[in-house]
């Protein structure tokens, strides 16, 4: 497994959304590898939602 960032500051939504994202790509990951596909599916959802949040730039998903 990959070596992940510290936590970012609670107050900084970018960085908590890439946090977000880049544990949830990982625990997608496992939850696949041990047959938790439904759980792998949820995981996903909430690494796309940060990936969102990213590119909006704003921290939040509705104002693209």
């Amino acid at each position: 497994m990959t070596r992940r960032a510290d936590r970012p500051d609670p107050d900084d939504a970018q960085a908590t959304a890439a946090y977000i994202g880049e544990l949830s790509a990982s625990l997608a990951t496992l939850a696949r590898n041990c047959g938790l596909d439904t759980l792998a599916l949820v995981l996903d959802m909430a690494r796309e939602e940060a990936d969102i949040i990213l590119r909006a730039g704003n921290g939040t998903p509705g104002d693209q």
